[in-house]
């Protein structure tokens, strides 16, 4: 409710980005918050599904790093509407040359 009412107030802060070029979006992912969450910041700015963060990581890329651990329905409903977002993130790479597919793999072989 907190982000939803700041987002209401300031909603230029969906597309800020931080010291390490982390949108709210990525932090939201990363940090495992609720779904409803990670919606209303894709509905506040869905551009921000395509920034890439100073490991040129997308949130698609930090959602299916988490997979393989608890919460599996939630991640990949989040995965879901990040890619029903911005289709064309998928085949984007970070730094080490790895797309989302490659972190999700990776992710569930540990």
């Amino acid at each position: 409710k907190i982000v939803r009412e700041v987002s209401k107030l300031r909603p230029e802060m969906c597309s800020e980005q931080n010291s390490i070029l982390r949108t709210p979006l990525h932090v939201a992912v990363e940090k495992r918050a609720g779904l409803s969450v990670i919606r209303h910041l894709l509905e506040m700015y869905p551009a921000a599904a395509t920034m890439a963060d100073i490991d040129l990581k997308t949130p698609l890329m930090v959602a299916c790093e988490q997979l393989g651990e608890s919460g599996d329905f939630i991640r990949s409903c989040i995965i879901e509407d990040l890619v029903r977002a911005k289709p064309e993130t998928i085949l984007l790479e970070d730094k080490m040359g790895c797309c989302a597919i490659e972190h999700a793999l990776q992710a569930s072989a540990s």
